[in-house]
């Protein structure tokens, strides 16, 4: 009687563990459909704010605000700025009747715009017209059948053309721009966005807004030499770093002779600043230059996300500049 008590209590145990490990499998299952999901949408909203490569790969000038319709529309023309003797100030995109925000804060100029001829068309790819010494000159857009918009202005004088196609399934929902004093728009990008899905706003904020007021440190050299390089760098991590030189001195690259500003924002934690000779004039007889000869003074901040830090300011003398 007992052996028979124990078998069927045994039953009824195994039943319930069965059951029990039913459950907890199903539960499990369920997590990784939810974690699936998850993951899933955490793959659209990197596809929603991913922005393609700056076409001009130009290192100077800061970045503008991106210009975007609301809920992310398809879009089906380009309107711009352009100033004589500057090229393209400014940018703007279309959808049917509806605009954009201008994309930096010259109002100067003549506004003209581009737009595909047929009802049907919506940009996935851009091209970009560059003349030295001038930056952006002419943009058209793209569409997902390979027809093009006009060039927006119609200006021939480009020295190069550079274009963006975007992977299959992408189309254009944004445009960035960089700009420099002096020249415009130098610098165009994309904001990409998956074909019939609505996207959020773009998110460009790799580095978290911790300590973002804090000082940058700025390392160099304690005395500048006349006519010398002088590499400057910089401890913190971000985003972005703005460096400005007032004085006797630029700030800025070397590339096939002097092509030297006062003021240049960067991705790197390094700039060259070299000395000039004092009188007021730059090598590129564009930028302006302090006529101190008694020394420098370098400035930095440095940007974690939407947030700049305070300004880092140091000066060196310069014993040998004229």
């Amino acid at each position: 009687m007992k052996n028979c008590i124990s078998v069927k209590f045994l039953k009824v145990i195994a039943s319930l563990l069965v059951l029990l490990l039913f459950s907890c499998e199903k539960e499990a299952l369920n997590e990784e459909e939810d974690l699936s999901t998850q993951t899933l949408n955490d793959v659209n909203l990197r596809v929603f704010t991913e922005y393609s490569k700056w076409l001009t790969s130009n290192r100077n000038g800061f970045f503008n605000t991106t210009a975007k319709l609301v809920n992310s529309k398809k879009i089906t023309g380009i309107r711009v700025r352009e100033q004589s003797g500057y090229g393209i100030v400014n940018t703007s995109i279309i959808y049917r009747n509806e605009r954009s925000k201008w994309t930096t804060t010259n109002g100067r100029g003549v506004i003209k715009t581009a737009s595909f001829s047929n009802p049907n068309d919506y940009a996935t790819g851009i091209e970009v017209s560059e003349q030295y010494g001038y930056g952006v000159i002419d943009i058209r857009l793209i569409s997902q059948n390979g027809r093009k918009t006009p060039w927006v202005t119609n200006n021939k004088r480009g020295t190069r053309i550079l274009s963006y196609r975007a992977p299959k399934g992408r189309i254009i929902t944004g445009l960035q721009t960089k700009e420099q004093h002096h020249y415009g728009v130098i610098d165009v990008r994309v904001l990409l966005g998956l074909e019939g899905v609505s996207s959020p706003n773009p998110i460009s904020n790799p580095i978290p807004n911790v300590n973002c007021k804090t000082l940058p440190n700025i390392k160099a050299r304690n005395e500048f030499r006349w006519a010398v390089l002088h590499p400057v760098t910089t401890d913190a991590v971000a985003d972005e770093y703005e460096w400005t030189v007032s004085g006797n001195g630029h700030v800025g690259y070397i590339d096939g002779g002097f092509v030297l500003r006062n003021r240049l924002v960067t991705k790197e934690a390094k700039v060259d600043v070299f000395m000039g000779v004092g009188n007021g004039i730059g090598y590129d007889s564009k930028t302006p230059v302090s006529s101190s000869r008694k020394g420098i003074s370098i400035s930095l901040r440095v940007r974690r996300g939407n947030c700049w830090s305070d300004v880092k300011k140091i000066e060196r003398p310069c014993p040998t500049c004229r």
